[in-house]
C-alpha cells in the first residue's frame, strides 16, 4: 500500500512502477484503486497488490479500514513540500494505529526538481525516527529509483515474515 498526503505522487509512483508510464495531468484518488505486479526478489517472486489509498484527510476512516490487509508500506512525501514531510509522523501514528509493526519504506518523491528543499539528510533522519525499514529518494516523473523503492518494499515484507533473503 502507498501512504501519503495527496499530490506526493503516490499515483504516479504506481504507474511508473507498473506501467513505466508518467502523466503529467493530477488525477487525486477517491477512495483506493488497486494494481499489480510480480516482484522477483532474490529467490522469491512475490505477487505485489498495489493499493493506492487517497491522501486526503477526509478518506481517513476508509483508510483505517484497509490498513489491516497490508503487509506493507510505502510512506511517501514530496521533497519539495515540508507540510508533506512534517505530516509523515501523522501518517505513522495512523498506521501503526492499526498495524503496530507493519514494515514501511520512507519514499522521498521528486527529487528531479531543483527546487527540492529537504535534504537526504533530513530523509534519514526521520526515518531513523520514525522507525521506517529504509529510505529512498525517487522521482516517478523520470524513472529515478522508482523499481528499487518497491524491491525494498518487497524485501522489508519478505524480511518481517522471517523469509531469508
Amino acid at each position: 500500500m502507498l501512504a501519503g498526503d495527496e499530490n506526493v505522487g503516490k499515483s504516479s509512483l504506481i504507474r511508473r512502477f507498473v506501467d513505466e508510464h508518467f502523466s503529467e495531468s493530477y488525477i487525486p484518488t477517491l477512495g483506493f484503486q488497486i494494481y499489480a505486479k510480480k516482484l522477483e526478489i532474490g529467490k522469491y517472486s512475490v505477487a505485489l497488490q498495489i493499493w493506492d489509498v487517497a491522501g486526503q484527510g477526509s478518506f481517513e476512516f476508509a483508510r483505517k479500514t484497509y490498513y489491516p490487509h497490508s503487509q506493507g508500506f510505502l510512506l511517501v512525501f514530496d521533497l519539495t513540500n515540508p507540510t508533506s514531510f512534517q505530516n509523515l509522523d501523522r501518517w505513522v501514528a495512523e498506521i501503526r494505529g492499526v498495524c503496530p509493526n507493519i514494515p514501511f519504506v520512507l519514499v522521498g518523491n521528486k527529487s528531479d526538481l531543483t527546487r527540492a528543499i529537504i535534504s537526504p539528510e533530513e530523509v534519514a533522519k526521520k526515518s531513523k525516527k520514525l522507525k521506517a525499514s529504509c529510505n529512498i529518494l525517487t522521482s516517478a516523473m523520470k524513472g529515478v529509483k522508482v523499481n528499487e523503492a518497491f524491491d525494498l518494499l518487497g524485501r522489508a515484507m519478505l524480511a518481517a515474515q522471517h523469509f531469508v533473503l
